[in-house]
C-alpha cells in the first residue's frame, strides 16, 4: 500500500511540473498583433509648416540654442516628415502663455480620436 503512495505522489508531482512548464511555455511565447483599424487625422491647413519654419519658429521661441537647432534639423532632414507637416497652434503662436489647458482641450477636440475608443 505504501507503494502505491508513493507513486501517486510521483505521478501528482509529474503532473504538476508538467502544467507548470506548459503555463510558463504559453505565457512567454510571442503573441500575435493584428491591425483592426486604421485612420488618419489631416489638420487645417493653417497649421501646415514647411521643414524651415518649424526651424525658424524654434529659433525665435529662444528655447533653443544653435547645436539643438542643428539637432532639429537633422532629424527632420533623415525622418519621414515631407517638406511640410502639421503642429499645434501652441507651438505656432508667438506669446508665452499660449500653451495653456484651454488651448490643449481644444486642440484634443479638432481631431475625432473620441469616436475610436
Amino acid at each position: 500500500m505504501e507503494d502505491a503512495r508513493y507513486d501517486l505522489a510521483t505521478v501528482f508531482a509529474f503532473f504538476g511540473v508538467f502544467v507548470f512548464t506548459l503555463s510558463i511555455y504559453f505565457m512567454s511565447r510571442p503573441r500575435s498583433i493584428y491591425l483592426i483599424d486604421f485612420a488618419c487625422y489631416k489638420p487645417s491647413d493653417d497649421l501646415k509648416v514647411s521643414r524651415e519654419q518649424f526651424i525658424e519658429l524654434a529659433r525665435k521661441s529662444g528655447k533653443f540654442d544653435e547645436g539643438s537647432l542643428q539637432f532639429q534639423r537633422r532629424i527632420l532632414m533623415s525622418s519621414s516628415i515631407g517638406d511640410e507637416t502639421y503642429i499645434p497652434k501652441a507651438v505656432i503662436a508667438s506669446s508665452e502663455n499660449y500653451a495653456t489647458m484651454k488651448e490643449g482641450r481644444a486642440e484634443y477636440d479638432t481631431a475625432p480620436l473620441w469616436q475610436y475608443l
